[in-house]
């Protein structure tokens, strides 16, 4: 019995280490905090066709289009926001 729960231990200890090692390797922002992504997305209906276009800013470019609606508290206002979204997805 005790060579059974020793190797109990020895497997939950192994599966812990791996688990803590795999876990470090991990990142908030794989992708790094300057990106910008892009996606346009097609629907063709039967009446009309759709694009659905999705812009996805990092922290560092959303910062600097909040900055450049509204410089002097970087609060930006929801029409200002739209605006900007309509102009840029133009």
């Amino acid at each position: 019995m005790t060579r059974r729960l020793m190797r109990c231990a020895t497997v939950a200890f192994i599966a812990t280490g791996a688990i803590v090692v795999g876990s470090a390797a991990a990142s908030a922002h794989p992708l790094g905090n300057f990106t910008t992504n892009a996606a346009l997305q097609v629907r063709v209906l039967a009446n009309e066709i759709r694009g659905v276009y999705v812009l996805d800013l990092a922290e560092i470019p959303a910062l600097k289009v909040r900055q450049t609606l509204n410089a002097t508290t970087g609060e930006v206002p929801p029409s200002v926001a739209e605006r900007w979204g309509v102009s840029e997805c133009a």
